[in-house]
Formats: C-alpha cells, structure tokens, sequence
C-alpha cells in the first residue's frame, strides 16, 4: 500500500513478484481520475500479462468510472458487480508497457509562498493538488509570527511539503523541520521538494 498503516511502511511503488509477476491485483478506488492513473501503472508495471485486477469502491466515489481508465494497461472484464452501491470493476492486464518507475510521476510546478515563485514537485492524488491550499495560507498566515526562527517544527501530514516550506521561507534556514506523513508517494515529494527537512 502506499499508506502506512500500523507497523506496516507504506511504499510509493509497489514490489515486484518474481520471477513473473503478481497474479491478481486488488485495489481501493482513489476517489480521483489522477490518482487512479497512477495507481493502475504502478499495478501494472508488477502484474503478469493475462492477470486481472478488480478495482472495487461506492459509486458515490465515482469507481464506476475507473472503467474508463482502464484501458490501454487493461482490458475490460466482465460488467461491474456488487451489491448497493459498492461496486468491483473486473479487467484483465493486457501487454501494455506502463509509465515507470515511480520517479517519472513527480510532476513539476511552481508555488508562491509571498517571495515568487519557486519550483515544486507533486504526485498525482495529493491533497490540494500538492499546492497551496486556503487553509495551508491561513496556517501559514497565523502561525509564521508564532514560530521561533531557530526553533523545531513538526509537519504531520505534510503532504509535497508546502506547510513546511513556507514555514521556512518566512523564518528562514535556522529553522528545523520534520515532515512526516502516512503517504509514502507525498513523503517522496517532500524529500525532493525539501531535501534538508
């Protein structure tokens, strides 16, 4: 997974099966059209061609649209199933090359934390895109004067980093910042987003 749950390190990029692949693949619908992009060339860099994959969610989520991302990596099964509202979309990995590894998913931007803007990276699926976001100004905002400029300031659920950076931007390198977050693909956008974090 790419969370960290419990004792269990979450990873941006799933492990290979050797020497073939996986056989089968399960997957929790991601709720956005990047993210499950990513998500369904990570599982098919990893599984063995023939192998199928069921993407399963509520169609409130929208999982019933994963159907439509499927393909070239995948070709359709048999008709979503379940019961209610929650629903397994079945496909089958077809030879399809996917876009690996993970490096070749940063995506490269630019944010503005009031000093111009400066190169960002981020990963499809983050929360507000990986940018700045209306309440990450107004922590920024608020709690920048209440920092002390050498002092030590933990960042949980620091996502690309951008809490962070711009702590540090308004208070300067003295600064001492720990990012963590349960996000194994955000933490690897914070490594490349504030390398001395």
């Amino acid at each position: 997974s790419r969370f960290t749950e419990g004792r269990t390190q979450g990873v941006p990029w799933p492990p290979s099966a050797e020497p073939a692949g996986y056989d089968a693949c399960c997957m929790r619908y991601p709720g956005a059209a990047d993210a499950l992009e990513l998500l369904l060339h990570a599982a098919a860099a990893v599984m063995r061609e023939g192998a199928p994959i069921w993407v399963f969610g509520h169609v409130r989520e929208g999982v019933l649209g994963a159907r439509a991302a499927l393909s070239p990596l995948f070709r359709r099964g048999r008709r979503p199933f379940g019961t209610g509202d929650a629903r397994i979309v079945e496909a089958i990995r077809s030879a399809a090359e996917p876009k690996q590894p993970f490096a070749r998913w940063i995506q490269q931007s630019t944010i503005d934390f009031g000093g111009g803007e400066v190169p960002w990276s981020t990963v499809p699926g983050l929360f507000a895109s990986g940018g700045l976001d209306i309440m990450t100004r107004l922590l920024l905002d608020r709690l920048a004067p209440r920092v002390p400029a050498d002092g030590n300031v933990l960042d949980f659920g620091c996502g690309s980093g951008a809490l962070a950076a711009g702590l540090r931007a308004r208070a300067g390198e003295s600064l001492h910042l720990t990012l963590l977050d349960a996000d194994a693909a955000a933490l690897e956008a914070a490594r490349v987003n504030m390398p001395s974090a």
